[in-house]
């Protein structure tokens, strides 16, 4: 496991926000960034974590981040600053997404099952759950990591090609086999969610662009029942 895992692995069991104080009058820090000195035999090298809150960014802000923290950094010095009030203009913490949904819309169902939190929580108790192995044990996140080489990607990306499925559908059904695996229910149907963020900008009033730092992802929910001898290909159509 390399020093990059182990600190990743370290980063995102690292709760800040547990023990911060709800009350709606009190202000909340939503990014942290730590910095680690990574020594190996052949050099030392140095590693940046930023931990950001999801209320202030989601996929799209995540991916925005870095490109420009990168931009900063390979800059000179008078574009560094262009550059800095520039991302200050442009990558601000805006609205809210319910404040931004297009005027009018705001009974679709599309935007209205995203505000009704209370009806997810209450959906969810018909789907199955993943058991805690020892319960008493302190709760933890881990990383798993799984490389493939360029033969067996290449292999999957034609399979799926060939039979018209996403790379994205069939890594959910490969999840949905594993998860129901691990419950060793061999012979019961049980009943599974899979969730998909779409990004919302585009759909926003006004419309955002990736450097609208924020969370404007909807989720879409599917269930599907599972049964141990679940074909992959199938289920991932």
């Amino acid at each position: 496991m390399s020093h990059f895992h182990l600190i990743l692995g370290r980063e995102i069991n690292t709760n800040t926000w547990c023990a911060n104080n709800d009350s709606l009058d009190s202000q909340i820090d939503v990014f942290f960034a730590s910095v680690y000195s990574v020594y190996t035999l052949s050099d030392d090298r140095w590693a940046a974590m930023l931990r950001l809150h999801t209320s202030a960014c989601d996929q799209t802000s995540a991916v925005s981040l870095p490109r420009e923290l990168l931009g900063l950094i390979g800059e000179g010095k008078k574009e560094e600053l262009e550059l800095k009030r520039e991302v200050e203009e442009e990558m601000e913490v805006g609205l809210g997404i319910e404040d931004y949904i297009p005027p009018g819309k705001a009974n679709k169902p599309f935007w209205a099952h995203g505000v009704d939190m209370l009806g997810y929580s209450l959906n969810s108790l018909r789907l199955a759950n993943l058991n805690f192995k020892g319960i008493d044990s302190p709760r933890s996140s881990q990383v798993v990591k799984l490389q493939l080489n360029s033969d067996d990607t290449d292999r999957i990306l034609l399979c799926c090609k060939s039979r018209g499925i996403k790379l994205c559908g069939l890594l959910a059904a490969a999840g949905l086999i594993a998860a129901h695996s691990s419950n060793c229910l061999p012979d019961q149907w049980q009943k599974y969610a899979v969730v998909t963020l779409t990004d919302c900008r585009s759909m926003l009033h006004p419309v955002l662009s990736c450097r609208n730092f924020g969370f404007y992802h909807s989720a879409i929910m599917n269930t599907h029942d599972i049964k141990e001898g679940e074909n992959l290909w199938e289920l991932a159509k």
